[in-house]
This record gives C-alpha cells, structure tokens and sequence, in this order.
C-alpha cells in the first residue's frame, strides 16, 4: 500500500469510484439493512461532490492569493476560516460512506474510503486547520503503517502524522476523559511511536517518545516495555535498540537509593 498523495484530485477521483461501487450494492442490498442508515450513497456522494468542488475554488483562489483572512458582512466569498470548517465535514462525510459501504458488505470499499480521510485531513491541515474529526483518520494512519514496510516510507509517513498531531483541535489533545484506551488522541499517539521506532531513526523516535510521556505517562512502561519485546523478536538495529533500551529503563526498571 503507497502512501497517497494530498492532492484534491486524487480524493475526488478515489472517492467517486467506491462511491459508485457502494450505489450498485446499495441498490440490490437487503431493504432490512439498508433501512437503518440515516443516509443513501446518493445524498453522501452528492454533498461530497459539492464539498469537494468548494475545497477546488478555495485552493485555487488560495494560490492566487485573493483568498480573504475573513469574509466581510454580506460577501459570498468563502474566508479561510469559514471553509476550514467545513474540512471535518468531509471527514465526517468519509466516515459516513464508509459505513454505507459495510452495511452493504462491500468491505474493501469500506476500508478504501476511510483511508482518503488521511490525505483529506492533510490537506485541511496544510491549508491552516485543525482536526476535530479524529478516528477515522487515525485508523487510515494505522492501515497505512501496518502495510508500509520500507524505512524511507515510513519516515515519510512520521512526518505526515507529526502534522496531524500538532493540529488535532484542543478539545481533544486536553484528554480529560482517559477511562477509554481506544480514545483516538491515544491511538495516535502510540501509532506515532511506533512508526518511529520502524522508521529506525533515533531522533524520530526520540520525538515521539517525549509526545507519549507528555501526554500519555499511564501508557509509557507497558508501550517500551513492550517495545523491548519487539527489539528482542524481529532483531532491531543496534542504535534503535539503545533508544528504547534508555526509555526502557528510566520507566521500568526499579529505583534504588543510594
């Protein structure tokens, strides 16, 4: 699996093709499943075409620099905080086709469409937003990692996740309610520090491990103790090992008073 590119183009055109796949199994699909979703592929489709059409003019009004900070009274031009907030609309959008497409056994279409939340939150990202729509974007992240095995890959995709993290709307990154371990702030955090720790680059590892001990200290012994495990099992390099090792023993090892 490539890591797909932030580009408009590419979302629009992916998500047309499953989209028309999910129509053709809705249309033929039991009337006793079908019958409780709030949505058809037909309405999704509709508004994510016209969304998407809108996020076209804002990029290219965006490029051209006439895009304004804020819109006046009155005006029909979009400002740049009047769009961006329609960026989780569309994750929400995704999200939703997604779930058409599982209700009516097209799983692969399922998973397809949930995967373009990752270059579309990218690209909300790079255009000056945040990210309040969280979850399907960080099992997008998790699919792309678990089936990305070169290290120059994965390095890329650090990267592309340490955007997201630093964009992830306050409300969630404050973490109030830890009681859930498949919070997606949490999610993404680990996934982060496991795709470092495969990238093989020490500095990148070093980055995310201080975001898990900030945000996440329950979480820091089990994820290097564990992260010790896996030195052991698929015979890591020896400058990974010395990282992991370090955090290894400052979070699990006993202390002694001397």
């Amino acid at each position: 699996m490539k890591i797909p590119p932030v580009e408009l183009g590419y979302i629009e055109e992916a998500f047309s093709a499953a989209a028309a796949e999910v129509a053709d199994a809705y249309d033929i699909a039991d009337p006793a499943q079908t019958s409780r979703l709030d949505n058809t592929p037909e309405m999704v489709g509709d508004a994510m075409a016209k969304l998407l059409q809108i996020f076209k003019s804002f990029e290219s009004e965006s490029e051209s620099g006439n895009l304004p900070d804020r819109a006046e009274p009155g005006s029909r031009v979009l400002s740049r905080s009047d769009l961006l907030a329609l960026g989780n609309y569309g994750l929400n959008l995704l999200a939703e086709m997604s779930k058409i497409a599982g209700t009516v056994r097209m799983d692969r279409s399922s998973r397809d469409l949930e995967s373009l939340c990752f270059p579309l939150a990218l690209w909300i990202v790079r255009n000056g937003g945040e990210i309040s729509t969280l979850e399907p974007v960080v099992n997008a992240l998790a699919r792309f990692a678990n089936r990305i095995a070169k290290q120059a890959e994965l390095e890329q995709l650090f990267h592309m996740a340490a955007e997201l993290v630093e964009a992830v709307t306050p409300r969630i990154t404050e973490d109030l309610e830890r009681s859930d371990p498949t919070r997606p702030w949490r999610l993404l955090l680990l996934n982060w520090g496991i795709i470092a720790t495969r990238s093989y680059r020490p500095q990148l590892m070093n980055q995310a491990f201080r975001a898990i001990i900030e945000n996440l200290p329950e979480d820091a012994p089990e994820f290097f103790r564990e992260g010790m495990e896996q030195m052991e099992a698929l015979d890591y390099p020896g400058e990974v090992r010395r990282v992991m090792t370090q955090y290894f023993e400052i979070w699990n090892l006993p202390k002694t008073l001397h």
